[in-house]
């Protein structure tokens, strides 16, 4: 049930009000691109968010999901549940990747899981359904990659993914053209269909929202003057982005911060 598109609302509790933190999983392609890793830090180290888990889709999901471990490991959430989903978009059929990178442009701020944390046993889908019924009602779906696995959890899960609060989805730049229509809803139309035609509350946002949203050069200095192995993580990742620029002077930007933002 496609609910809301582009715009983001205004707050409308007091400044300062306190509130539970927001109970939020995380479904992602980090690793892709800069934005996932630097929107997945700032939800962990938000006391605003209660992270539940986080999910890797698209690709080589294992890269992924150590990558996503290395940034809970240092974040201070060691316990954090990590699952690997789903490789390959809903029609297809679903192997194991067998390529060596699978598109993880960032594979190497965890090249293996020495020192890492386990990842779940339990597939996305599956963990996103415990975690939906453990809390029924509370918990928002964020998924900042593909739509694969919020497709299959609607469909082999509907009654579990029926008592999530909501899907938030940074769905890129859609628009009529098709070449313009975000990869997140490309990737995967199916699941993008699915998920407009469930009962679930599908928030639709337009990363356009957030085009101007990135680090400030003032920025990228204090994450330098911390010192600590947090931001060291994060100039590790954005050393990797610069070097896939032509542009030395480029600054990451964090399009994915629009979900955020909406919550």
């Amino acid at each position: 049930m496609l609910i809301a598109a582009a715009g983001l609302p205004a707050q409308n509790r007091a400044a300062g009000s306190p509130r539970e933190p927001i109970k939020v999983i995380i479904d992602t392609d980090i690793g892709e691109d800069i934005d996932d890793i630097l929107v997945t830090a700032f939800a962990l180290n938000s006391p605003e968010f209660e992270v539940l888990a986080v999910t890797t889709v698209d690709g080589n999901v294992a890269v992924r999901s150590r990558v996503a471990r290395k940034v809970a490991l240092l974040y201070g959430r060691p316990e954090l549940p990590v699952a690997e989903g789903y490789v390959r978009s809903i029609p297809q059929e679903d192997t194991t990747y067998s390529g060596f990178s699978g598109g993880v442009r960032y594979g190497e701020i965890a090249a293996d899981e020495q020192g890492l944390p386990p990842g779940s046993l339990l597939r996305a889908d599956e963990l996103i359904a415990r975690l939906a019924e453990r809390y029924p009602g509370q918990v928002s779906l964020v998924t900042i990659g593909s739509m694969s696995n919020a497709g299959q959890l609607l469909v082999r899960y509907p009654e579990a993914a029926a008592k999530l609060k909501q899907i938030v989805t940074n769905g890129g730049n859609f628009s009529s053209a098709e070449q313009n229509i975000g990869w997140n809803l490309r990737y995967d139309p199916l699941a993008a269909a699915i998920a407009s035609r469930s009962r679930v509350p599908w928030v639709l946002l337009s990363e356009s929202t957030t085009r101007y949203c990135g680090l400030r050069q003032q920025d990228v200095e204090r994450l330098k003057s911390a010192g600590l192995s947090t931001t060291d993580l994060l100039l590790q990742a954005i050393h990797w982005w610069h070097s896939n620029k032509t542009d030395a002077t480029a600054l990451p930007h964090v399009s994915d911060l629009n979900v955020f933002a909406y919550l």
